[in-house]
């Protein structure tokens, strides 16, 4: 469920400046209510109920790529407003989304942030890819509305819910009660399920020690992988960073000759 967060910009602007500090660029905004000026056709694609808009819609708030490592992932903020940080409640769509993207190899970080005010509010974070099974799918009365009077059929987002998240129970027939969402369907993550996630940092930091280039064995630095014949030809344990390495890297169009002539000898 879209959540209408006073705190998303100040919780954002916390998560781009640890990132830049940990050595990642990060890239402009790109939704679709930050890109398209025009107001008549911001409202228009607002209001427009099919999968194709709301795919439009639902492009990740941010992007991060490391300067010197190969981490690079989309991420997003998420505001908890149940007490404590209770179930978690998150758009559906926009997650199906990114689950389609994640089964491809695409890393999304949610982050979450308890939406009360100051330093004390709680987070945690989770990769779309580890996403739990949710404890069920909730569909709004208002959102069945909005979509009839639109000429779509309510039954399409529903076979949706069913493919993306099969077994999890539809409660397409809730009270009216909202926690200041938008209407949208929304999936439901239960509180024991997300009470042992990660800290944000953690998973980031993670990520920067995980991905391609890692440490130099050397000097225990991050770096990115020089790919010429000299660096794939050494085991792991030797694969050093440019700074450290008996030999200096090469052109690119040097190293791909340099890689076949390695290859052959294999």
């Amino acid at each position: 469920m879209s959540i209408l967060d006073r705190n998303h910009d100040k919780r954002e602007d916390q998560v781009s400046d640890y990132l830049k500090e940990n050595g990642f660029a990060v890239l402009p905004p790109t939704t679709y209510h930050e890109q398209i000026k025009e107001p008549q056709l911001k409202k228009l694609l607002g209001f427009r109920f099919t999968p194709t808009t709301q795919y439009m819609r639902a492009e990740a708030d941010r992007k991060a790529i490391h300067m010197e490592t190969t981490a690079a992932f989309l991420w997003e903020i998420k505001a908890n407003y149940k007490p404590n940080l209770g179930d978690l409640f998150i758009e559906m769509m926009p997650l199906v989304y990114h689950l389609g993207t994640a089964s491809l190899g695409v890393r999304c970080l949610m982050v979450v942030f308890e939406a009360i005010s100051g330093d004390s509010a709680k987070s945690f974070g989770f990769w779309v890819k580890d996403l739990p099974t949710p404890k069920e799918i909730v569909i709004p009365a208002r959102w069945r509305n909005q979509v009839a009077q639109h000429g779509n059929k309510h039954a399409e987002y529903k076979n949706i819910a069913t493919l993306a998240f099969p077994g999890v129970y539809i409660n397409d027939h809730p009270s009216d009660f909202s926690w200041r969402g938008s209407g949208d369907p929304y999936v439901v993550l239960a509180q024991k399920d997300i009470d042992g996630m990660c800290d944000w940092r953690e998973l980031i930091q993670e990520e920067i020690r995980t991905q391609r280039g890692g440490l130099c064995p050397e000097c225990k630095s991050t770096y990115t992988h020089i790919l010429d014949g000299y660096f794939l030809s050494q085991p792991p344990e030797k694969q050093l960073c440019e700074k450290c390495r008996p030999v200096p890297a090469v052109a690119l169009e040097d190293a791909m000759a340099l890689y076949a002539a390695h290859d052959r000898k294999r």
